[in-house]
């Protein structure tokens, strides 16, 4: 399933990189909702058991009297079973349908995540960016003081994962600097 919204938000320029990170607690908390144990993982993934279920992507459009628009992409695999798709890497996928032994109505999945995203995009409109940034940590996976991996461009940085900053930014202690990161693809690594 997925789903693309046209925001035409009035959030003040510092709050517009939080719109990722209130959609994916959204997104989370529809899946709450229908029994699906999820966490987020910096920056849009949605995972159950480590795997991948799910993901938000933001795109903003700026004009000349700033912030015109953002168009949140929300996509949740309901019921494909990546183990049974030839092509899938099963390992890092799953769905609903897998993880909760049933099938879910994709309507039913639909309803839920509009709902919640709703709810936390209005949340932030209405002032609630600490509520945005301390909700998305309490539901992030646990990697926190552990080695990462983080994809910058065609640049890989390996530290220990520090948390996110207020604006929503990685942090990664790398050779005991810690550096701030705002887009990227992270991974943690299995050492020994």
């Amino acid at each position: 399933m997925f789903l693309s919204l046209l925001l035409r938000p009035s959030l003040p320029e510092a709050d517009v990189p939080l719109i990722p990170l209130a959609a994916g607690v959204g997104i989370l908390e529809a899946l709450r909702c229908l029994g699906a144990l999820a966490e987020l993982k910096w920056p849009n993934d949605l995972l159950i058991a480590g795997r991948k279920v799910g993901g938000v992507l933001a795109e903003a459009a700026w004009g000349e009297g700033g912030l015109d628009s953002v168009v949140v992409g929300a996509g949740v695999n309901v019921a494909v079973d990546p183990g049974a798709e030839p092509g899938l890497v099963s390992r890092d996928a799953t769905s609903l349908a897998v993880e909760l032994g049933r099938d879910v109505p994709v309507e039913d999945v639909a309803a839920l995540v509009l709902e919640q995203l709703a709810l936390w995009y209005h949340r932030l409109a209405a002032g609630g960016r600490t509520d945005i940034v301390e909700a998305w940590r309490a539901r992030s996976v646990p990697w926190w003081g552990r080695s990462v991996e983080v994809n910058v461009g065609a640049r890989s940085l390996r530290g220990v994962a520090c948390g996110i900053d207020d604006t929503g930014a990685l942090l990664v202690e790398v050779d005991g600097r810690v550096q701030t990161i705002v887009a990227g693809e992270a991974q943690a690594l299995r050492l020994g």
